[in-house]
């Protein structure tokens, strides 16, 4: 059986629980190219990270009565403090190191707004329902993904989408309130690459390098 793309294999799997086997293989060739771009960070700020991914995770806790959305992750909002750093770093926009309240986005340059996602081992990228739907009418809001290991410091970026792409590409999870999108289905990094150099954003800082 040919499969040919991410939502094709999950209904097929949903139907046929009973003899599914993860032999089938995705024919990758209908989904969005993939170009990705690995990195590799100076350990030596793994203090910096997991310090202010703990006081996010407090102050979560403590203020808004409730952990972040990964409730069985504890170390969710240390990889979420990773991811932007990582992109501060790939790009040189200063994160936002606010403990709490932030903004809906990470970074902000002029009218494009980028919302970093991260990741440790998962293909799919989350965003939550309710989240979505307030910056659906925002023109220039994208979401980046990343994935990379707290214990070396390195990281993959993988490819971003618009918000107002997520719906048609992702998948909802009606139980966990997210959409998630399969990082097949991405756009490459390259346009977020060429949002920042055409409002003049880059500045020479980040380790950035153009993707031919």
């Amino acid at each position: 059986m040919q499969i040919n793309n991410y939502k094709e294999l999950e209904t097929f799997k949903n139907t046929h629980k009973k003899r599914f086997k993860p032999k089938i293989k995705i024919i990758e060739a209908k989904s969005i190219p993939k170009t990705s771009i690995p990195l590799q960070l100076d350990i030596t700020n793994n203090i910096f990270v997991y310090d202010l991914g703990k006081r996010r995770r407090e102050y979560n806790i403590q203020t808004l009565n409730h952990p972040h959305q990964n409730d069985w992750n504890p170390d969710a909002d240390i990889i979420g403090v990773f991811g932007e750093f990582a992109f501060e770093q790939l790009t040189g926009l200063p994160m936002d190191k606010r403990i709490g309240p932030r903004d809906s986005y990470d970074f902000k340059v002029k009218d494009l707004f980028i919302d970093v996602k991260a990741t440790e081992e998962s293909s799919l990228m989350p965003t939550k329902i309710k989240r979505l739907e307030e910056v659906l009418k925002i023109p220039n809001y994208y979401y980046v993904f990343c994935r990379g290991s707290l214990a070396t410091f390195f990281v993959e970026f993988i490819g971003c989408i618009k918000a107002v792409d997520v719906k048609g590409r992702g998948n909802l999870y009606v139980d966990d309130k997210v959409f998630k999108v399969h990082e097949n289905y991405l756009d490459p990094m390259e346009i977020i690459y060429k949002e920042l150099k055409n409002r003049k954003a880059l500045n020479n800082i980040g380790f950035w390098q153009k993707i031919v």
